[in-house]
């Protein structure tokens, strides 16, 4: 039995090492019908966050996680955008100052502190462009500079998720 334990636990160690960074990493693009986003500003922060709750808009949801140690409080971090558009919209062009009517807003999760600034209390700067392919797809185009310095760009398919 002791022969066993050993090899047992070397390829366990083996196989924990060869986790790749791409595997700790996870994308969702959805979107959903019938709702509307709330942007709420954190407390002593500069960083806003995106609720989606039922209402009469279409509400677009980016989330990227990334899990570093599954075990380790600190161990990850989540980013988040939000927006929403009329429900009647089959495309759309959203830029610049449009952003903010639309509620574009970027959040991030982690074991870290964002304390308010002038400098990073800015309005979302750049442009959004989709386009309804299905009943259920949209194909979105982003690049957007948040906070000032955080820039975020993705072209993704968005599926439609339930309420």
């Amino acid at each position: 039995m002791k022969k066993l334990i050993f090899p047992f636990l070397l390829s366990v160690l083996i196989l924990s090492c060869n986790i790749s960074e791409k595997d700790k990493e996870r994308f969702e693009y959805n979107y959903f019908e019938s709702s509307k986003l709330e942007v709420e500003q954190l407390p002593d922060s500069y960083m806003k966050r995106g609720v989606v709750s039922q209402g009469y808009k279409t509400v677009f949801v980016y989330e990227y996680h990334f899990d570093e140690e599954a075990m380790a409080y600190d161990g990850g971090f989540s980013d988040y955008i939000y927006f929403e558009i009329d429900p009647t919209d089959d495309s759309f062009k959203i830029t610049d100052d449009e952003l903010v009517a639309a509620k574009v807003t970027y959040s991030k999760s982690c074991f870290c502190y964002f304390p308010d600034a002038a400098k990073k209390n800015v309005n979302p700067m750049g442009i959004i462009i989709g386009e309804k392919i299905s009943d259920t797809r949209w194909r979105i185009n982003l690049d957007i500079t948040f906070y000032g310095d955080v820039k975020k760009t993705f072209n993704a398919i968005f599926k439609l998720k339930g309420n």
